[in-house]
């Protein structure tokens, strides 16, 4: 599990994969955490690869 200064600042995002489940892992603008599965809903395409970014 990525741990919180992994995502310090609004936008960051963090890549966490368990098994072939992936998911993205975001600092909001608010500084809240939110967690997304890493899949577009419609295509079902990774949206981000694994790893950590900052935007």
């Amino acid at each position: 599990m990525p741990r919180v200064d992994h995502i310090p600042e609004p936008g960051d995002y963090y890549v966490y994969d368990v098994g072939h489940l992936s998911s993205l892992i975001v600092r909001t603008t608010d500084g809240s955490i939110k967690a997304y599965y890493n899949a577009c809903m419609h295509r079902g395409t990774q949206l981000k690869q694994p790893g950590t970014c900052g935007l």
